[in-house]
């Protein structure tokens, strides 16, 4: 950090410096009435030039009333490491006005041209807006970057201007700071109004004195994340761009020249690295039709930031100042792997869901890098111990250190094996020991498993009809890129036939004949009955009808929160929620009521992503994903995150999550869409069906064979 003194007082002096037509000066010395506040730091200071005792204020201000006098003082710094500047903060002042401060301002890097700001600005963020936290006329504006900006080794300048009209608000200005550390400050009035041209100036110009500038800069020192972001072409007629090309810049550079989509409806991604902070433009050129193409940007998470063309609308260029990458800000984690007994383990898995992971060495140590910055859950496993999971703080750039301890449990079940043969009408009831021995807690789970029927040994072809060429309006599939599915067949391996199975509610704000055709085709279902809610409220006297409910929407609920609410009362009540999307979300399809506000769905997430991504990590072993090897969707779910009490048991190739299930054996929720105007490929129904299955399995209950408890823990050297 560069620091420079700071003696907190008052200014004392007036003004020295004014037009001829106007009440308008260049500089100000500060009275007795404009103290000077000081702002501690709220991140890293890289940088700091801080608040001259006495000194004067040179104005720099953008004036919307009188454009050809707005100005602007910029001051240098030197960057001796990489940088990555989240914060701004200026000290200033008013005069010639008692107006308010407007906490709009632009903040402008530049490049050193010999000395001098270079002409045009580095990085540009005009209009954004800033915390006061100055005593009038005494301004002190604190900026949070969007995005953030990462500087290289190197000197640049700062220049920072308030934007407000002269005619309500007066005049801005900077305060000065002594000594001068590097090259004195710099102003320039492009509409040269003021008289000193329309160049950069130094600031004896103004002031006869050379002097800096006050300000603060605030972020982290280091190498800047770097992520990959994508770019996605679509063709909302299915013949191609016809010639339109994009192109895409970061900070400048152009990394992808002349994209194109060749033919179809697309969407086509390319993907780009960026750095976190950095500036993405793009430049369109138009070919024939421009205004069926589209565009849009995918950050490193899976989230659609930008979108360009939507609606039969030509696309535009993403212009400087618009848009700014934000990597993930990381760091990583060190430490040991030990027993109970203080024993080094070697081949432990440490990691994090859907982040990276590493293995522990021969004598135990660890490290763990790439981590995201800030409370991380990180678990610690190897088969025949405990999975450790500990919350441990990730600093940006820093290693933290952490040791885990596996503890193992030692299961043993008394009696093995039960025999026993009743007669008609007859009762049996017998004790299992579940004892633990070892020195970890023993989580335990039972499920009853019934001989199964025999299956039928030929495969059943379902015909799938193309989907609508057009978006059907006001769905959530027309809110994004859509994609016109063309006609198939669906094979699967059909049930039992006695069709004895659950009897399925499809209640959806959308088609489902599609859907109910195929779980019809397994035949191991019972009744599948679809129930229309875009204009009605099931009650729960009609739910419970019903053993297992899958909802869903495409249009809106006609009650959300009622929606919500009725499907509470209905897991409150015995039975059994498969929720997928578009009820799952904050966005405008989506359920609320108690079943999103308490819980009761497996999974939250947040808006909905139009891209296409495959099944990534699962756990082959649930009943949910038997015999899934292959699925994907283009309408999914970002932002996911498990709710309290569920588990996660497949994830989407990007991370976010795909299937969850609460461990209550309630609800499952599916992070992709089912009806009729689905985008998947490959295994959708068999995950549908399998969940389905698996929901009505839940121990048993109310078959000839149950047990008082199906799952529970066993403390070390305890016994249940």
């Amino acid at each position: 950090m560069i620091m420079k003194r700071f003696t907190k007082s008052l200014l004392t002096g007036a003004i020295l410096l004014m037009s001829t037509t106007l009440l308008w000066s260049q500089m100000i010395t500060l009275s007795g009435s404009a103290p000077v506040d000081y702002i501690p730091a709220t991140r890293a200071v890289l940088y700091e030039q801080m608040p001259e005792t006495g000194g004067s204020a040179y104005a720099s201000q953008e004036f919307p009333d009188l454009p050809t006098y707005s100005c602007e003082g910029a001051d240098d710094f030197v960057v001796p490491t990489t940088w990555t500047i989240q914060t701004v903060t200026i000290w200033g002042t008013r005069w010639n006005g008692t107006g308010p401060s407007t906490n709009i301002v632009n903040v402008n890097f530049y490049a050193d041209n010999a000395g001098v700001p270079a002409a045009t600005a580095l990085h540009s963020f005009l209009s954004v807006a800033a915390t006061n936290s100055g005593t009038f006329p005494s301004i002190v504006y604190t900026i949070t970057l969007p995005g953030s900006v990462t500087l290289t080794p190197g000197t640049y300048w700062l220049g920072v201007s308030e934007v407000a009209p002269y005619g309500t608000h007066g005049q801005f200005g900077r305060v000065r700071a002594t000594p001068v550390t590097n090259t004195m400050f710099y102003w320039i009035n492009p509409g040269g109004a003021f008289g000193y041209g329309t160049a950069w100036v130094p600031g004896t110009t103004l002031s006869g004195t050379p002097y800096d500038l006050s300000f603060r800069l605030e972020g982290t020192a280091g190498a800047s994340a770097t992520c990959d972001y994508q770019v996605g072409l679509y063709d909302s007629y299915g013949d191609g761009w016809n010639g339109g090309l994009l192109s895409v810049h970061v900070d400048g550079v152009t990394v992808l020249s002349n994209l194109t989509l060749p033919s179809g409806y697309g969407p086509v991604y390319y993907t780009f690295s960026v750095t976190n902070g950095a500036q993405i433009t793009t430049t369109y050129t138009p070919g024939s039709w421009a205004y069926e193409n589209e565009y849009y940007i995918v950050d490193s998470e899976g989230n659609q930031v930008w979108i360009s063309g939507y609606n039969w609308v030509q696309p535009t260029n993403i212009l400087p100042g618009q848009l700014y990458a934000s990597c993930p800000q990381q760091g990583a984690v060190e430490g040991y792997v030990f027993n109970y007994d203080g024993l080094a383990i070697a081949g432990a898995t440490i990691g994090l869901e859907g982040g990276p992971t590493t293995t522990s060495g021969p004598g135990g140590y660890y490290l763990l890098e790439g981590v995201n910055s800030g409370d991380v859950l990180i678990s610690c496993f190897k088969p025949g111990y405990n999975v450790a999971t500990d919350l441990v703080t990730i600093n940006i750039g820093d290693t933290t250190y952490h040791d885990f301890i596996l503890t193992q449990p030692n299961m043993v079940i008394n009696p093995l094996i039960i025999q026993e043969t009743l007669n008609p009408n007859e009762f049996f009831t017998t004790y299992i020991n579940i004892l633990n021995n070892g020195n970890g807690p023993l989580g335990w789970f039972a499920e009853i498993i019934y001989p199964e029927e025999t299956a039928g040994s030929s495969t059943v072809t379902i015909e799938l009809p193309a989907g609508d060429p057009y978006p059907p309006q006001n769905t959530a599939v027309a809110s994004g890129a859509y994609k016109a599915r063309n006609a198939g067949t669906y094979t699967l391996n059909p049930g039992n036939g006695s069709r004895s199975g659950a009897n399925v509610l499809l209640m959806a704000a959308d088609g489902a004949n599609v859907i109910q055709s195929l779980l019809n085709g397994y035949g191991d279902l019972g009744t599948i009955t679809i129930m229309n809610v875009q204009t009605m409220t099931p009650t729960l006297a009609q739910l419970l009808a019903h053993d297992v409910v899958v909802t869903w929407t495409n249009y809106t609920y006609s009650n959300p929160a009622g929606i919500g609410d009725v499907l509470a009362d209905y897991v409150d009540a015995g039975g059994k929620v498969i929720n997928c999307m578009f009820s799952l979300g904050t966005h405008s399809w989506a359920m609320a009521g108690r079943f999103v506000n308490q819980g009761y769905s497996a999974m939250s997430g947040t808006s909905i992503m139009y891209g296409t991504s495959c099944l990534g990590t699962f756990n082959p072993d649930h009943p949910i994903m038997a015999g899934v090897t292959n699925v994907c969707d283009y309408y999914r779910l970002s932002g996911t995150a498990l709710t309290t009490g569920s588990t996660t048991i497949a994830q989407w190739a990007d991370g976010q999550i795909f299937v969850a299930a609460k461990d209550d054996k309630t609800v499952v929720s599916i992070g992709g869409y089912v009806g009729d105007s689905y985008n998947w490929t490959g295994q959708m129904p068999d995950v549908l069906h399998n969940a389905i299955n698996w929901l009505m399995t839940s121990g048993g209950a109310g078959g000839w064979l149950t047990m008082d408890y199906y799952e529970g823990i066993v403390p070390p050297f305890g016994g249940v």
